[in-house]
């Protein structure tokens, strides 16, 4: 068992608060993840020219180093190798603070008929990976996406930027 890496720094005294008090369970011992989960949706279709594919998601993400809670909206488009149209809930793990999702980053989306998988990255470092399953429609195929993320904090632990989303221009191949 290890107490909150940062302790007082999060703005908390509770040190087991980050792995919801149930540090024989749960750990973090750099607090260097969270989890985040919400809706979103694609549509694309191989063939055309230029970028075929779009996708939008929105959702709250939780860091377990710092306690932090925002909310995050994203829009992206790119290139598919195959179709989707789709919508649903998703969930994932991200790694680094929150602030490490806000910005320009890839998506490389694996689309099957069971739910989409997604890797993000920025910098090319992995920062988020995530499940969408369920909800409408479907697909087949292999996606990657220029998106742009941007993040509001909920609980007042950071400065948060608001929501204010404009597409990245160019598609990624």
């Amino acid at each position: 068992m290890s107490e909150d890496p940062i302790m007082f720094l999060s703005g908390d005294s509770n040190f087991y608060r980050y792995v919801f008090n149930r540090q024989e369970k749960l750990n973090d011992p750099y607090g260097l993840w969270g989890v985040m989960g919400g809706s979103g949706g694609t549509a694309g279709i191989m063939g055309s020219v230029g970028c075929n594919f779009f996708e939008g998601s929105g959702g709250i993400a939780l860091d377990f180093g710092t306690g932090e809670v925002a909310g995050f909206a994203s829009i992206g488009m790119g290139k598919i190798f195959g179709a989707s149209i789709s919508g649903g809930p998703f969930a994932g793990i991200f790694i680094g603070d929150i602030a490490s999702l806000s910005g320009k980053a890839t998506n490389f989306n694996i689309i099957t008929p069971w739910g989409t998988l997604t890797f993000t990255t920025s910098n090319n470092s992995l920062i988020a990976i995530t499940l969408g399953r369920g909800g409408f429609g479907g697909g087949i195929g292999v996606a990657i996406t220029k998106t742009t993320t941007q993040i509001g904090s909920l609980n007042g632990n950071s400065s948060g930027e608001g929501l204010n989303l404009s597409v990245c221009g160019g598609c990624p191949l």
